[in-house]
């Protein structure tokens, strides 16, 4: 009785049992997940997985950090022309475009959980 009403009292007053999420694309997921008709064995495996997107998210914003400051170092143009590029520049660019593409489909598959599950109640 006294997790449920926990879990009700969390519900109502918008506070989640777990609040260290600093991205507000994870910030949002994780409300939605509070709201939907999740049991607390299956939120906290959320909050295991949407802390993971975090560090994605994190690593993500370091290597576009990473690749503006070479940018920087060189008269700040960035090199368009792959010719133009050096090998490790290269290998950078298909890093941060991995890394892209891994949130993404990482954000898309956690926002289909949540919403499946939010869209029943």
């Amino acid at each position: 009785v006294k997790t449920g009403y926990e879990r009700l009292h969390r519900l109502s007053t918008n506070q989640g049992e777990y609040t260290g999420f600093t991205e507000p694309k994870v910030q949002g997921l994780w409300k939605i997940a509070l709201e939907a008709d999740f049991n607390d064995e299956e939120l906290e495996s959320l909050r295991q997985e949407l802390s993971h997107y975090e560090k994605r998210l994190d690593k993500l914003r370091f290597l576009q950090n990473e690749l503006n400051l070479v940018d920087e170092r060189h008269d700040g143009k960035p090199t368009q022309v792959d010719d133009e590029k050096t090998d490790g520049r290269k290998v950078m660019d298909r890093k941060l475009e991995k890394s892209v593409n891994a949130v993404n489909k990482l954000h898309a598959d956690l926002e289909m959980k949540i919403m499946s599950r939010h869209n029943e109640l």
